[in-house]
Protein backbone atom coordinates (compact mmCIF):
# COMPACT_ATOMS: atom_id res chain seq x y z
CA UNK A 1 0.00 0.00 0.00
CA UNK A 2 2.68 2.18 0.75
CA UNK A 3 4.17 1.77 -3.20
CA UNK A 4 0.90 2.51 -4.53
CA UNK A 5 0.71 6.32 -2.15
CA UNK A 6 4.06 7.19 -3.25
CA UNK A 7 3.64 6.34 -6.93
CA UNK A 8 0.36 8.41 -6.38
CA UNK A 9 1.87 11.31 -4.76
CA UNK A 10 4.45 11.32 -7.41
CA UNK A 11 2.01 11.25 -10.18
CA UNK A 12 0.19 13.87 -9.15
CA UNK A 13 2.94 16.17 -8.45
CA UNK A 14 4.40 15.19 -11.42
CA UNK A 15 0.58 16.02 -13.15
CA UNK A 16 0.91 19.90 -11.19
CA UNK A 17 4.28 20.55 -12.32
CA UNK A 18 3.43 19.41 -15.99
CA UNK A 19 -0.26 21.64 -16.12
CA UNK A 20 1.98 24.81 -14.38
CA UNK A 21 4.61 24.68 -17.01
CA UNK A 22 2.27 24.02 -19.96
CA UNK A 23 0.13 27.44 -18.13
CA UNK A 24 3.72 29.39 -18.25
CA UNK A 25 4.90 28.53 -21.62
CA UNK A 26 1.71 28.74 -23.62
CA UNK A 27 1.99 33.07 -22.72
CA UNK A 28 4.56 35.50 -23.91
CA UNK A 29 5.07 37.37 -20.85
CA UNK A 30 6.81 40.58 -21.39
CA UNK A 31 7.65 42.62 -18.23
CA UNK A 32 6.29 46.44 -18.04
CA UNK A 33 9.65 48.03 -17.76
CA UNK A 34 10.47 46.46 -21.32
CA UNK A 35 7.05 47.10 -22.73
CA UNK A 36 8.36 49.76 -25.54
CA UNK A 37 12.06 47.75 -25.66
CA UNK A 38 10.60 44.62 -27.10
CA UNK A 39 10.62 43.35 -30.79
CA UNK A 40 6.96 43.48 -30.80
CA UNK A 41 6.38 47.25 -30.14
CA UNK A 42 9.44 48.54 -31.20
CA UNK A 43 8.57 52.02 -32.23
CA UNK A 44 5.04 52.38 -30.55
CA UNK A 45 6.49 55.24 -28.32
CA UNK A 46 6.83 57.34 -31.05
CA UNK A 47 3.21 56.96 -31.22
CA UNK A 48 0.49 59.37 -29.80
CA UNK A 49 -1.83 57.73 -27.79
CA UNK A 50 -4.89 57.20 -29.67
CA UNK A 51 -2.60 55.91 -32.63
CA UNK A 52 -0.78 53.67 -29.59
CA UNK A 53 -4.96 52.37 -29.01
CA UNK A 54 -5.09 51.24 -32.67
CA UNK A 55 -1.87 49.65 -32.99
CA UNK A 56 -3.24 47.62 -29.45
CA UNK A 57 -6.43 46.96 -31.57
CA UNK A 58 -5.34 45.58 -34.27
CA UNK A 59 -2.03 43.88 -33.45
CA UNK A 60 -2.31 42.64 -30.07
CA UNK A 61 -1.70 38.89 -29.72
CA UNK A 62 -3.99 36.80 -27.00
CA UNK A 63 -1.00 35.08 -25.69
CA UNK A 64 1.01 38.10 -24.98
CA UNK A 65 1.02 38.77 -21.09
CA UNK A 66 2.31 42.06 -19.52
CA UNK A 67 3.75 41.61 -16.01
CA UNK A 68 3.87 44.01 -13.77
CA UNK A 69 7.13 42.68 -11.15
CA UNK A 70 7.32 43.78 -7.62
CA UNK A 71 9.64 46.37 -6.47
CA UNK A 72 9.16 48.38 -9.85
CA UNK A 73 8.10 52.35 -9.41
CA UNK A 74 6.01 53.14 -12.27
CA UNK A 75 5.72 56.94 -12.69
CA UNK A 76 2.20 58.07 -12.28
CA UNK A 77 0.70 60.84 -14.79
CA UNK A 78 -2.91 62.31 -13.95
CA UNK A 79 -5.37 63.78 -16.07
CA UNK A 80 -8.53 65.18 -15.00
CA UNK A 81 -10.50 66.96 -17.76
CA UNK A 82 -14.29 67.68 -18.30
CA UNK A 83 -17.32 70.95 -17.74
CA UNK A 84 -16.14 71.13 -14.17
CA UNK A 85 -12.72 69.95 -13.34
CA UNK A 86 -9.62 70.04 -15.17
CA UNK A 87 -6.00 68.89 -13.39
CA UNK A 88 -3.06 70.85 -14.81
CA UNK A 89 0.69 68.98 -15.09
CA UNK A 90 3.07 70.16 -12.58
CA UNK A 91 6.64 69.83 -12.75
CA UNK A 92 7.02 66.46 -11.13
CA UNK A 93 5.47 62.73 -11.52
CA UNK A 94 3.86 60.82 -8.62
CA UNK A 95 4.88 57.24 -8.42
CA UNK A 96 3.03 53.78 -8.35
CA UNK A 97 5.80 51.77 -6.21
CA UNK A 98 4.30 48.28 -7.15
CA UNK A 99 4.46 45.40 -4.43
CA UNK A 100 2.94 42.21 -5.93
CA UNK A 101 4.08 40.81 -8.54
CA UNK A 102 0.52 40.50 -11.52
CA UNK A 103 -0.02 39.69 -14.41
CA UNK A 104 -2.56 41.81 -17.57
CA UNK A 105 -3.43 40.26 -20.75
CA UNK A 106 -6.72 41.17 -23.23
CA UNK A 107 -9.91 38.78 -23.89
CA UNK A 108 -11.58 40.15 -26.26
CA UNK A 109 -11.72 44.11 -27.31
CA UNK A 110 -12.10 45.95 -24.54
CA UNK A 111 -11.82 43.12 -21.60
CA UNK A 112 -8.20 42.84 -19.37
CA UNK A 113 -7.90 39.99 -17.36
CA UNK A 114 -5.28 39.79 -14.27
CA UNK A 115 -3.42 37.18 -12.48
CA UNK A 116 -0.78 36.28 -10.16
CA UNK A 117 0.15 32.88 -10.90
CA UNK A 118 -0.52 32.87 -14.87
CA UNK A 119 -3.05 30.07 -14.09
CA UNK A 120 -6.00 31.48 -13.06
CA UNK A 121 -7.11 34.63 -14.97
CA UNK A 122 -9.38 37.52 -13.53
CA UNK A 123 -11.87 40.43 -14.85
CA UNK A 124 -10.55 43.56 -13.42
CA UNK A 125 -13.85 44.14 -11.45
CA UNK A 126 -13.43 41.10 -9.71
CA UNK A 127 -9.30 41.15 -9.05
CA UNK A 128 -9.37 44.27 -7.10
CA UNK A 129 -11.15 45.05 -4.17
CA UNK A 130 -11.35 48.26 -1.62
CA UNK A 131 -12.22 51.68 -1.32
CA UNK A 132 -12.07 55.24 -3.28
CA UNK A 133 -12.33 58.20 -1.00
CA UNK A 134 -12.04 62.06 -2.17
CA UNK A 135 -12.03 64.71 0.79
CA UNK A 136 -11.59 68.39 0.76
CA UNK A 137 -8.88 69.01 3.40
CA UNK A 138 -6.97 72.02 5.02
CA UNK A 139 -3.24 71.41 6.18
CA UNK A 140 -1.66 74.21 7.78
CA UNK A 141 -3.64 76.89 5.75
CA UNK A 142 -3.62 75.29 2.61
CA UNK A 143 -6.37 73.97 1.11
CA UNK A 144 -6.29 70.63 -1.08
CA UNK A 145 -8.67 67.52 -2.17
CA UNK A 146 -6.87 64.81 -1.14
CA UNK A 147 -7.96 61.37 -3.26
CA UNK A 148 -7.68 58.13 -1.90
CA UNK A 149 -8.00 55.20 -3.87
CA UNK A 150 -7.74 51.71 -1.57
CA UNK A 151 -7.41 48.35 -4.03
CA UNK A 152 -6.67 45.09 -2.39
CA UNK A 153 -6.95 41.53 -4.05
CA UNK A 154 -9.98 40.04 -3.72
Amino acid sequence: MKKISILLVLFFGFMINVYAQDSFEKYQVIPVTNLYNCAEMQGLSDLSFDEQMDWVAENWEDNWVIEVTKGIEMPLNLNIKGDFFHLEPVDNYVSIFVDKTFYVRTAGEDDLLLSTDLITWTDIEDFFTGDVDVRYLDHNGKSFVNFLIELNQS
